[in-house]
Order: C-alpha cells, then structure tokens, then sequence
C-alpha cells in the first residue's frame, strides 16, 4: 500500500507542542502531555496510509 506525504505546518506542530506543555504544567501529568504527543503522532501515520479517514477541518483566523 503506498504512503501519501503530509505536510504538518510549524504551525500545527507548536500548538500540538505547546498543549502538550500546558497539560504537563498544568496539571503535573507527564504521562498525559506524553500520551497527546503520542495520539498525535499515530494519527499522522494513520493519514499518510488513510488519507480519506479523517474529518477534514479548516479554521482561519
């Protein structure tokens, strides 16, 4: 089965980045800051075989 590219923007990656970092400062939980990095990145892997799979969202500001 081939791979499609997706391209994250700096953007998506430093907002998923600085959730990550809020939960853990937030609410001292390593373990769930961790575990979004980790859905987040499943989820990308998960695009690249599926492109289709995913609800598509656009937000402008």
């Amino acid at each position: 089965m081939s791979k499609y590219k997706i391209l994250e923007t700096d953007e998506a990656i430093n907002d998923v980045s600085n959730l990550a970092i809020w939960i853990y400062e937030q609410y001292c939980n390593e373990a769930a800051a961790d575990n979004l990095i980790d859905q987040y990145s499943n989820k990308i892997d998960a695009l690249e075989l599926f492109p289709h799979g995913f609800r598509g969202v656009s937000i402008e500001h």
